[in-house]
């Protein structure tokens, strides 16, 4: 039914391909068959980042030396496409949410035959072909993740280059693409009828069990155990670089090989398996015991790759599963190297036990921030490639070819692959702007020499182990270069006006109760990403000044940002995230303002919480003028998300709306979803989904808002009252006016009903009018799809019979709780209403461990 979904998308004129994901995001079956799994998320959010990237291609290359159909191998991957639908896999953007449509199309294909004179001037141009195509990043939107290069080389000697996005195959994939490829290509150059078993589970099945199991309470269960097991462990891996980390690493790599003979593999193999370590977990405590020597620490951390399918029923899919899990060595008291095997065994497999769990969700939980770019938790990373069967084409085997990609994710990688001579081939794959090649070998030959002295002696203790030759002191590295050694010989000198005293302040709040002087360097006192950020909402507030974070990449102190902010940059504005009550233990509540833009209804509610749970408020953008209102839910609530993170509110957090804002809450849940983080708990306050009518005209529009603030004014008032609807300006009262007078008119209206006082300015009126307005936009064309996440509907006892919660039960199902309190819409949040129902919502949110 999903086939050819994105043909279908694609034919569409603009104005209706927006209408059809709309649809689309409604529709619960239809959904399940357009969302993207936890990882692939994670790697489209990493795609938008750099598209120009291809750290993330992963190629298959090659060679079969004989006669190949070429004809039939292309109807071969074609029909490995066909059968497996994840690689025909379309990705679409809509307000912010990303889904998958499937194509009916064949991959890109393209034949090269090479006519070059001499088999090494052909040769050399194949490896250039193979260089060129692996190294081509995928452009991600609307485009094929999968590529299909032939190259001939001679009558007998082709080359085939399937280059795949990450986010549609892992490496498990690739035994599956084989079989199948193998199968398909027998039949086809046979002309025979090819009958394989149909897949019983694809790749969206496994993105809707994966969601199923990610619940909150299985979520949390899980990150106690990563905290537990991670609990003091050093979270950075300091190595002897030649150079210090940048501020933004490039993610250029190169590699350096070593072979281990096949006597010391047996006896490698034969010492595992008396202590239950496989091959693998051989290999990786021998690279943990190299690292551990390197660091100087007795623990470290290192990531290894877990197949992630979590059941069996995946076995046969193919698709992106494999998760990132992090392993902690622990050399504690110098133990032989067979008792750090045993505790390296125990960690894994306790580990794997907790593997469900996404790597990046781990690091959320647990808020690790990123330090210099470097990969949170570990830059270490280890995998081994047992031998195992690669693909044939009707009896000619397929050689994989070997192309170096020059692209390195993490600080140092090993790869210890099982050769059929026995032996075993390590390459170590390093970053190159942090280290030189000489370096990259001294540790290869390091790990050379710890498997031999392992082999020959496994009892002998770890700190008695080879140690590294020819390398630095981790500790005698990554001193600053020569124009900044200067401001570390300066001495502390303190502020010497008000800006610089101000900026002191903001920095001890970030970085402790420091000395600080005004040229020390606010990295190198151990500022982070996220303290970037928080520093500069600090000098926002402050100041009144925006200073791009870049300025202060280039210039890191005191001085240098003193001299930015007394320069005098854009004044900032009014802030949209406003801090409503400070606190300290519990989860933070975020309110989200409803048609009028403001926060301030919140105000009593703020304070009848849990005194120590933290109070933010989302403001509407607009209401200072400074930028134009924004018009959809959708936008608003990925904006919003974007603010929480830029002001560091991360991790866990409740969202709370009254009226509209209750309708941005739930939003702003599905799109954290869609961003691949927790979704947090939703209170919705007497909300209403039924869309309104909405004209736009200019003269409905005010007088629309006039009864806003009247109703927004009266306590205790119906919101029928006659009264209230007698005082307000109706449209008719402002038809026959140009713009400048109606906005006149509703200003003095506004003065003379005590709405407003002098301080009000028509350019302040107009800002809100036209927030109100956008508002209104919003809310009556919004159709929410469904959430999966627990939700409390605390409806007004008084005011209209209407039951508002039928149209949020149909979408939330079991997981919302619906309550009554008193009061009607607006009387609820204040007093004596508002107590006994800000009680209400916290029994709801300690029985979630909020």
């Amino acid at each position: 039914m999903r086939y050819g979904y994105f043909e279908r998308f694609r034919a569409l004129p603009a104005e209706d391909q927006e209408d059809f994901l709309r649809s689309l995001s409604a529709e619960p079956a239809a959904l399940r068959q357009a969302s993207l799994s936890y990882t692939q998320r994670r790697l489209w959010f990493l795609y938008k980042l750099d598209p120009r990237s291809a750290v993330y291609n992963a190629p298959v290359l090659l060679r079969f030396r004989g006669g190949v159909n070429i004809e039939a191998l292309r109807r071969a991957v074609n029909g490995v496409c066909e059968r497996h639908e994840v690689l025909r896999s379309r990705f679409v953007e809509w307000l912010g949410e990303v889904f998958v449509l499937t194509s009916v199309e064949e991959p890109p294909y393209e034949l090269v035959e090479l006519d070059e004179d001499g088999a090494d001037a052909r040769e050399a141009s194949c490896m250039r072909l193979l260089a060129d195509e692996v190294t081509r990043p995928f452009d991600l939107i609307g485009e094929s993740p999968i590529r299909c290069l032939i190259v001939k080389v001679a009558d007998d000697d082709f080359v085939l280059a399937l280059n795949m996005h990450h986010i549609v195959v892992d490496g498990w994939s690739t035994g599956i693409i084989y079989r199948d490829l193998a199968a398909l290509y027998r039949g086809f150059s046979r002309n025979e009828r090819v009958s394989l078993p149909e897949p019983q589970l694809k790749y969206v099945d496994y993105a809707a069990w994966q969601s199923g199991l990610l619940r909150q309470e299985h979520v949390e269960r899980e990150v106690t155990y990563w905290r537990n097991a991670l609990e003091g462990a050093p979270t950075t891996l300091e190595l002897p670089i030649d150079r210090p980390y940048p501020r933004r690493p490039n993610f250029c790599g190169d590699s350096v090989k070593s072979i281990v003979r096949s006597d010391v593999v047996r006896r490698l193999h034969d010492i595992g398996r008396s202590h239950g370590a496989t091959p693998f977990l051989m290999f990786q405590a021998l690279f943990a015991a190299m690292l551990i020597q390197q660091s100087g620490r007795d623990n470290v951390l290192v990531g290894i790759p877990e197949s992630g399918r979590g059941t069996s029923d995946f076995s046969h899919v193919v698709g992106m599963f494999v998760n990132s899990v992090v392993l902690r060595a622990d050399a504690t008291g110098n133990p032989p190297f067979t008792e750090f095997l045993n505790r390296s065994r125990k960690t894994a497999l306790d580990a794997y036990k907790h593997s469900v769990l996404p790597f990046d969700m781990v690091v959320e939980h647990l808020g690790v921030v990123r330090k210099n770019g470097r990969n949170p938790l570990f830059q270490a990373f280890f995998v081994h490639h047992p031998l195992s069967n690669s693909a044939e084409l009707d009896g000619i085997p397929g050689e994989p070819i070997e192309i170096g990609t020059d692209t390195a994710k993490f600080d140092v990688e090993l790869a210890v692959l099982d050769r059929p001579d026995g032996t075993a081939e390590a390459i170590l794959t390093y970053a190159t702007d942090l280290f030189d090649q000489t370096t990259a070998e001294s540790m290869i030959w390091h790990f050379h020499r710890i498997a031999e002295a392992v082999a020959a002696d496994p009892e002998r203790a770890i700190g008695a182990l080879p140690q590294a030759e020819g390398l630095r002191s981790p500790t005698a590295v990554g001193l600053p270069d020569p124009a900044t050694d200067a401001s570390r010989e300066r001495p502390c000198v303190p502020p010497r006006n008000d800006t610089e005293r101000r900026l002191v302040t903001i920095w001890h709040s970030l970085l402790g109760e420091r000395e600080i002087g005004v040229y020390d360097d606010f990295f190198r006192l151990g500022g982070q990403s996220l303290q970037v950020v928080r520093l500069m909402a600090h000098v926002r507030k402050q100041f009144g000044v925006s200073v791009q974070i870049s300025k202060l990449i280039e210039a890191p102190t005191v001085a240098a940002l003193a001299e930015l902010v007394d320069a005098g940059a854009a004044p900032s504005g009014a802030p949209v995230l406003v801090r409503l009550r400070r606190g300290a233990t519990r989860t933070s509540a975020v309110v989200i303002h409803a048609i009028g833009g403001s926060v301030l209804m919140y105000s009593e509610l703020s304070r009848a919480l849990a005194s120590d749970r933290p109070v933010y408020g989302l403001e509407a953008p607009g209401l200072d003028g400074g930028r134009a209102p924004l018009t959809t839910v959708p936008e608003l609530a990925s904006y919003f998300l974007d603010q929480l993170d830029a002001e560091g509110v991360t991790g866990a957090v409740v969202l709370i709306g009254w009226s509209m804002g209750g309708a941005i809450a739930y939003e702003m849940a599905r799109q954290r979803s869609v961003r691949g983080l927790p979704v947090p708990p939703v209170v919705l306050l007497d909300t209403p989904l039924e869309p309104e009518e909405f004209s736009g005209n200019s003269a409905q529009v005010m007088a629309g808002y006039s009864r806003f603030l009247l109703e927004s004014a009266s306590v205790g008032s119906p919101l029928d009252d006659p009264e209230i609807m007698s005082r307000s300006l109706t449209a008719f009262d402002l038809t026959g006016m140009d713009e400048p007078q109606r906005l006149k008119t509703l200003l003095e209206w506004s003065r003379k009903q005590d709405l407003a006082g002098q301080e009000l300015t028509a350019a302040r009126l107009s800002d809100s009018v036209a927030v109100y307005s956008a508002n209104m936009a919003a809310l009556s064309v919004y159709r929410p799809g469904r959430l999966s996440s627990p939700g409390l509907y605390l409806a007004a006892s008084a005011g209209d019979d209407e039951d508002l919660t039928l149209p949020w039960r149909e979408r939330m199902g079991g997981s919302l709780t619906v309550q009554e309190v008193s009061g009607d819409h607006y009387t609820m949040l204040r007093p004596p209403n508002v107590s006994p129902m800000a009680e209400e919502i916290e029994i709801w949110l300690r029985s979630l461990g909020h």
